[in-house]
């Protein structure tokens, strides 16, 4: 998982939104935001979000912030969830 700084750029938000939330203890992100149901799945709403995040998490990667210029991980992983969710996506859809 990314640093504090690296994920508040990722959500355009400030490091302090970010790290105040934090109880200094590692959690499994799945647990604070679980998968949305099937009918969240069909909100053009929900799609957006979930593409606008994709997005900011490979553009973080293609010219990163910080560090290295380019973070291949972040990169790879974004495509990566892409591709998972064109493959969960109606046919209709794509």
């Amino acid at each position: 998982m990314g640093s504090s700084d690296e994920i508040a750029r990722a959500y355009l938000v400030p490091e302090a939104t970010v790290s105040s939330g934090s109880s200094g203890e590692e959690e499994d992100p799945r647990r604070r935001h679980p998968l949305p149901g099937a009918h969240a799945a069909n909100s053009p709403i929900g799609l957006t979000s979930v593409l606008t995040v994709l997005y900011l998490v490979f553009n973080e990667g293609y010219t990163s912030t910080s560090g290295e210029l380019l973070r291949t991980d972040l990169c790879l992983e974004a495509v990566r969830l892409a591709r998972a969710l064109a493959e969960l996506m109606p046919t209709s859809r794509r």
